[in-house]
């Protein structure tokens, strides 16, 4: 967006750069502890930052593991033990994705396709969102070394 007088002038952005780069990064930032960051770079949105609501920050970490993405039924397996809650998984994914608007996409739910994503995880394994009982992130503490740094797009 550019200021024009009388107006604005509108850029249209290629969905990849002419470079070959990614058009964005995704930076999910768990290092906190109970404290979950978002920061999204890049896109129709720009820059910014987002505190995490615990489940959000759940979600999030769900999809960050499996980059491939995550049908309702199998995110409701990750965070609840339980299949069958999907209505619950796909009412917070309906939140999840208003509040964070170009960042994930649907069939399966995922990040949004080419752009790098990096979970930062914190040092300690019982420190990954300690207050958390989702059975993927209980066994994810246990696997803290092994996720750690960027995921591949």
């Amino acid at each position: 967006v550019e200021p024009l007088p009388g107006g604005w002038l509108l850029r249209v952005r290629e969905e990849t750069p002419p470079d070959g780069t990614a058009p964005g990064r995704i930076v999910l930032d768990l290092t906190g502890g109970r404290r979950a960051v978002l920061t999204v770079a890049g896109g129709e949105g720009g820059s910014w930052s987002a505190r995490l609501s615990p489940r959000h920050a759940e979600i999030l970490y769900v999809l960050a593991v499996h980059r491939e993405g995550r049908t309702a039924a199998q995110l409701a397996l990750d965070l609840f033990g339980d299949a069958g809650r999907t209505v619950t998984v796909r009412a917070e994914l309906s939140r999840l994705r208003r509040t964070l608007h170009g960042v994930l996409d649907h069939r399966p739910y995922r990040f949004r396709d080419g752009w790098e994503t990096e979970l930062r995880l914190p040092s300690g394994p019982g420190d990954l969102l300690p207050a958390s009982r989702s059975p993927l992130v209980v066994r994810g503490r246990g696997a803290c070394d092994s996720l750690r740094g960027p995921v591949i797009p």
